[in-house]
């Protein structure tokens, strides 16, 4: 065996995997954040999950992509391990279809694929074409990689290094883990399946071990869910267990009933295919799909078998990874960006809007603590806020490192258009943990001057801090959703923080010129009110970052009939 045919078949391989990592990337780009939200929405119920889950897998040709995203998800609370085990399912069977698309022979065109795919991405200024263009370039070098796959193992037919060291493959459970190992290291069961088809297609591995390689495929997947758990939460590292529960149990069974029925399975296959009787060319490809139809059949199969048992397989997970007392405790971290050992572009930007909604969470709760302690000049606080400012900043700091790297990267259309007015809101949610300093300060002024507040005054304060807290609460759901239902509601609210804060500061300057209140106390009281109003200002700026227009148009045509939102909205 040459050099150059070693070569051959590391470059044919070296482009079979570019080709499917463009056209997963690809895909994910123009129908990612679509999909992602069918995930969401689409899952209560385990068989439809599992349909789902086949859908979207068959779709961006990458299970190991969505056993990440299932992983994500529930470590963001997203989805209850149920809903994952469903779509973990239907995972398993929608990555088959890169298999049975590799049967169809498109070699003789795939140079001319790749031609239209580097036009498309090169000289389209629109970008859902490049993307698109990224599809179908993907899609042609995966079939050049194939064919020069195919062409160096042609060639290694004549070598008696290459024959006998395949040929003398035949101890099942050595077949087995060989599929564990390459599967993991290539981090991809597709790419496995794509090696077996050229290698059967040559005749260089017989069908019964190809039935055994397949099965390793199913163990050696789950290591990318694997890695995307380490960082996670306890559940996070439940669904990651499930999906290889369900796929060593799916292999066991199906290792057993292939011991005790070979020759009842192999003739089943090759009638089916074909290549029972085919000859020449026509045998080559029906060997192939010999490999693609067998492990489509057997991933299905293995899912009818655990399906009926997922409630029990969850609750298994739960036994061997049972809840840490302090696995909910939070310190000064991330809880839902963990280490970045595997990226998934679909479910970076959702990771990010829910660290944002707990840090929105942690500003609005040290907001109304030290305006509480304000108004009973209670110190004891002090030190929670100032804890909990810190714990904000951190936020702050480690999200902008995050959107700026993942800025960097391939992200889905609708993510991308986000990244920007993510930057802002963290940047208003830290001013308004500012503010929650702010006013522990003029706290602690007021312990040392003895100052006190009237009951009257005090009612006036929280009911302005009220006002302030529905249009917070409002102005990040209406972020979060990416929706305009609160829109008007929101510029309602801040149109009354605003004539609440011009009367309260001229009813307190009142007070000062009748003296009954001292000028110094006055200032403070001032100096509380209008970090109340800037607060409003903030909340109101978060909910217009998903607005590409300014807000005083929207605010006019508010007022008009034929004003459609989602126009605005980003």
């Amino acid at each position: 065996m040459s050099l150059i045919l070693v070569f051959s078949l590391a470059g044919g391989l070296g482009l079979f995997l570019y080709g499917m990592k463009l056209m997963s990337d690809g895909l994910t780009n123009v129908a990612g954040a679509k999909l992602r939200n069918i995930l969401e929405k689409m899952t209560k119920n385990v068989v439809i999950g599992t349909l789902v889950g086949l859908f979207f897998t068959a779709v961006i040709q990458s299970s190991s992509a969505t056993t990440v995203l299932v992983v994500s998800f529930v470590n963001a609370e997203l989805m209850n391990l149920f809903q994952a085990s469903g779509i973990i399912m239907g995972a398993n069977i929608g990555t088959t279809a890169t298999g049975l698309l590799m049967t169809i022979n498109l070699s003789e065109i795939a140079p001319l694929i790749v031609f239209l795919g580097v036009i498309m991405v090169q000289f389209c200024k629109k970008q859902i074409i490049q993307n698109i263009g990224q599809v179908v370039l993907g899609f042609g070098i995966l079939f050049v990689g194939l064919t020069s796959m195919s062409t160096a193992m042609e060639a290694m037919r004549s070598s008696p290094i290459v024959v006998d060291t395949l040929t003398s493959l035949t101890n099942p459970i050595l077949a087995v883990f060989i599929g564990i190992v390459v599967t993991a290291v290539l981090q991809s069961a597709s790419a496995m399946v794509g090696i077996l088809i050229v290698l059967a297609s040559q005749g260089l591995v017989s069908l019964e071990m190809s039935f055994y390689l397949t099965l390793g495929c199913n163990i050696g997947c789950c290591v990318s869910a694997i890695l995307a758990s380490l960082g996670g939460s306890v559940n996070a590292k439940r669904a990651a267990a499930i999906h290889l529960t369900i796929n060593i149990i799916g292999t066991v069974v199906m290792g057993i009933l292939l011991a005790v029925f070979m020759p009842q399975m192999i003739a089943f296959i090759t009638n089916l295919t074909g290549s029972a009787h085919a000859t020449g060319t026509a045998l080559s490809s029906a060997l192939g799909k010999d490999v693609a139809y067998s492990n489509t059949i057997f991933k299905i199969f293995q899912i009818l078998i655990v399906l009926p048992f997922y409630k029990q397989i969850v609750k298994l997970t739960t036994i061997i990874l049972p809840d840490k007392k302090d696995d909910k405790e939070e310190g000064f971290g991330l809880q839902y960006i963990g280490p970045q050992i595997t990226f998934s572009s679909t479910v970076a930007i959702p990771q990010v809007i829910h660290e944002v909604e707990r840090m929105a969470e942690i500003s609005r709760t040290n907001l109304n603590i030290a305006v509480n302690s304000f108004l009973e000049v209670d110190i004891s606080t002090i030190d929670t806020i100032n804890k909990n400012e810190e714990h904000i900043d951190f936020l702050n700091h480690a999200i902008f490192e995050y959107l700026n790297h993942i800025n960097q990267l391939p992200l889905p259309d609708e993510d991308r258009r986000m990244v920007g007015p993510l930057f802002h809101v963290i940047a208003d949610l830290e001013r308004i943990g500012d503010h929650a300093r702010t006013i522990s300060n003029i706290t602690l002024t007021c312990e040392k001057k003895n100052y006190r507040f009237t009951e009257e005054h005090k009612t006036e304060i929280r009911e302005l801090l009220t006002m302030v807290n529905s249009e917070l609460e409002l102005s990040l759901e209406m972020f979060t959703q990416k929706s305009l239902d609160h829109l008007s509601e929101i510029l309602k609210i801040e149109d009354l923080v605003d004539q609440r804060e011009d009367m309260l500061q001229k009813a307190y300057l009142k007070d000062i010129k009748r003296k009954e209140t001292a000028p110094r106390e006055g200032m403070l009281y001032s100096d509380l009110v209008a970090a109340l109003e800037r607060v409003g200002d903030h909340a109101t700026n978060i909910a217009f970052s998903i607005l590409n227009d300014d807000s005083e148009e929207i605010s006019r045509l508010l007022e008009e009939e034929h004003f459609d939102p989602a126009e605005y909205i980003l």
